[in-house]
């Protein structure tokens, strides 16, 4: 009997020390991943020129994933159509990019916004949002 005990005690001290391990390379991998996601926008409330829509939410670079990702809502009731997103860029390099994201919407009050795409640019490139449309479906 006295070695079943024995046996359970290294079992679960092993199960321990496999936990504490895990937990410490999840502390220090988590400030690395998230390091490099960069704040585009954040939590703010940003509108189109012409005022006919506004959204509120962030918008983030994921660097690790070569990722622009949209999480937003719209602030407010509007008509079906399309959001135009437009990000400028500089490689490493020093050369210029741009990219385009385009949301199709519904129009709901508080109607939720989740995008994320590739944009065809190598990765460590410093992005910046440059402009914001919204196209209003013809009747």
């Amino acid at each position: 009997m006295a070695n079943m005990g024995y046996r359970k005690t290294i079992m679960i001290r092993a199960a321990g020390i496999w936990r504490g391990t895990l937990l410490a390379i999840l502390l220090f991998c988590s400030p690395a991943l998230l390091a490099h996601t960069f704040v585009l926008v954040k939590n703010k409330l940003f509108c189109d020129e012409e005022k006919k829509l506004c959204i509120q939410g962030w918008i983030a670079y994921e660097n690790h994933f070569s990722t622009i990702r949209v999480d937003a809502q719209l602030a407010e009731r509007s008509v079906p159509g399309t959001i135009s997103l437009r990000f400028s860029g500089t490689t490493r390099a020093g050369e210029p990019v741009s990219a385009r994201l385009e949301i199709r919407i519904d129009g709901r009050y508080r109607e939720i916004i989740k995008s994320s795409f590739i944009p065809d640019a190598p990765t460590r490139t410093r992005w910046t949002m440059t402009a914001f449309y919204f196209t209003a479906d013809k009747p």
